[in-house]
């Protein structure tokens, strides 16, 4: 599963997403052959956060996403390559940002971060969903 993570992020890392769950979701589908959340695709980011804002915030709508496609919660403390999480990042600015990641084959979290594209990061996971089982 690894060697497939790492060409996955070989692959992201050259491939532009519309928002940080359109980045997370890419990898559940190609992990696990379905793409869990075909409505955050195309979402600018700014029409991500409104979506957000509808389905009451990002926790709840990734526990939505992740219970439709079968992914199970675990422990912040267990997570391993592969696993999807929300995470606590920093901005520019050094705000708090809540991000989708996936966590990177050699520790830290993968994350889309806009224009400057794929980042891996140590960030504090706030909750992390097992993707592929096993």
């Amino acid at each position: 599963m690894s060697a497939d993570l790492a060409r996955w992020l070989d692959h992201a890392a050259g491939a532009r997403f519309s928002n940080c769950a359109a980045f997370a979701a890419n990898w559940v589908e190609q992990a696990m052959g379905e793409h869990p959340a075909l409505w955050v695709r195309d979402l600018s980011e700014q029409d991500w956060r409104a979506e957000l804002a509808k389905r009451g915030g990002m926790r709840r709508a990734m526990a939505e996403v992740a219970a439709g496609c079968g992914a199970r919660a675990v422990a912040w403390t267990n997570a391993r390559p592969g696993d999807v999480g929300l995470v606590n990042t920093r901005d520019a600015e050094g705000r708090r940002n809540r991000v989708c990641a996936v966590r990177a084959p050699v520790g830290g979290w993968a994350l889309w971060a806009g224009r400057a594209g794929l980042l891996v990061v140590e960030a504090d996971a706030l909750k992390v969903w097992r993707v592929v089982h096993g």
